[in-house]
Parts: C-alpha cells; structure tokens; sequence
C-alpha cells in the first residue's frame, strides 16, 4: 500500500461538510472522513463498521452517502433503528464472513 501524507486542505473541507451536520461530528470525524476520502477516493457501497459507535451520527451521515455503515456498541441503549443493531454477543459468523 502506498504511503500518503495526511491532506490539510481535504480535512478542512471534510471538517466542513460534517459540521454542517453537527459540530461534533465535525470536530471528531473530519479526521476519519478525510481518511475515507483520500485512501478510497468513492466509498459508495463500501462497508464501515464502526465498534464502539455511542452516537450514530457519523454512520447515518455515511449512510447518505451510500455506504454501507454499521455499527456496535457494547450498550445496548445505544441502538438506532436505521443501523445494524447487535451485541457483541450476538455478533455473527455470517457478518463477519460477508464482510471481510
């Protein structure tokens, strides 16, 4: 895999874009976004599965962008009925063989 420099100008519009939606999400994830961005370029129908979610923000802001996001969270209050809803208990070898 190639190496890349963390692009400044991409996060700050990354960082824009999300705070748009909400100030946290713009404060905590620019730097996942602009990861996604520079390393997948078009994540339209890609999987995210993001542990350890506590806010859906960021997976039903993915979610408007076509990817396929999903979530876990070891509390189970912490459900949204847009998203893939599990415990880590229940977690199963068919999600995980279809989502290498």
């Amino acid at each position: 895999m190639e190496m890349k420099n963390f692009d400044e100008k991409l996060y700050q519009k990354s960082k824009k874009e999300l705070s748009k939606k909400s100030k946290f999400l713009g404060h905590y994830y620019s730097p996942i976004l602009t990861a996604l961005k520079q390393f997948l370029k078009n994540f339209k129908n890609k999987n995210v599965f993001e542990i350890g979610y506590r806010t859906s923000l960021f997976l039903e802001y993915l979610k408007t962008k076509g990817v396929n996001a999903y979530g876990i969270d070891i509390n189970p209050e912490i459900i949204n009925k847009n998203l893939f809803k599990i415990s880590i208990e229940k977690l199963s070898s068919k999600f995980l063989k279809e989502n290498k």
